[in-house]
């Protein structure tokens, strides 16, 4: 039996890997890491890397590669993975504004659906333009508008209809600007820096499924959700369904993700 000193609270992360990221983040991550394009013996940071479905794609393509995460939970998921072969990954526990490596290390900095998050963004840009190489590149995603991904758009719509404070939930899509992405990223000393918008389909298994997912997989979505009342929670999720309708096939629920990636140089 683990001590009390040495356990790590893991439910969330078990959720998020569970419920978002086979339908969503995983999707994402190969073909980000695509774009990404790192090689063999290319030495790769992972920042906000989360339960590491982008860390092991890139540690398969370089051979190895460095995770950082601030959330300990994330990483003892990440660390359980099964399957991963012919690669070594360094799981690290760490903020993304404090970078603990030395300058001018990787060739390739991956940070994807992090950087909305961090308390201080152009900080943590600044950290990782330091350890790239000066040929390194980076590659960030962030999510763009909500209003450019349809179903959760819908579901902030059904909460705006139900009175429910929905600031927390759209916190994720933050950066949606390109204009301001691409300065903010300026700003930390990037240069060639080019923002372009992609979309992924995400793939459900129904409404309930997908509301299920956020309100167990998401912190951001979870702290709204929960705000949802017994009394109110079949009368929001009808809801949610009518506004999805174009969305519903008859054994699924798919509709676009859509993400502004940024590629830039130190």
């Amino acid at each position: 039996m683990s001590s009390p000193a040495s356990y790590v609270e893991t439910a969330a992360a078990e959720a998020y890997e569970k419920y978002l990221v086979p339908p969503v983040f995983g999707p994402w991550a190969e073909f980000l890491v695509g774009l990404a394009e790192p090689r063999r013996g290319e030495r790769v940071l992972d920042v906000a890397c989360g339960t590491g479905a982008a860390t092991r794609l890139a540690a398969q393509r370089a051979g190895d590669a460095i995770g950082v995460d601030i959330a300990a939970g994330m990483l003892e998921v990440a660390r359980r993975h099964r399957g991963i072969e012919n690669c070594v990954i360094d799981w690290r526990c760490g903020d993304a504004c404090r970078l603990e490596f030395e300058d001018s290390l990787f060739d390739l900095c991956l940070c994807f659906q992090g950087l909305q998050h961090f308390s201080e963004r152009e900080r943590a840009l600044e950290e990782m333009r330091r350890v790239l190489k000066p040929t390194g590149r980076l590659i960030v995603a962030v999510w763009a508008q909500i209003e450019l991904t349809p179903g959760l758009d819908a579901v902030r719509l059904a909460l705006e209809a139900h009175q429910i404070d929905t600031n927390a939930f759209r916190r994720p899509f933050a950066l949606g600007a390109p204009h301001a992405l691409e300065a903010l990223v300026r700003y930390a000393g990037f240069t060639k820096v080019e923002v372009t918008l992609h979309e992924r389909l995400a793939h459900f298994a129904s409404v309930e499924t997908f509301l299920q997912a956020l309100s167990v997989g998401s912190a951001a979505s979870r702290a709204a959700l929960q705000q949802v009342s017994c009394e109110r929670g079949s009368g929001f999720s009808t809801d949610v369904q009518q506004r999805l309708a174009e969305f519903v096939r008859p054994d699924a629920l798919i509709f676009p993700y859509r993400s502004y990636v940024v590629f830039a140089r130190p």
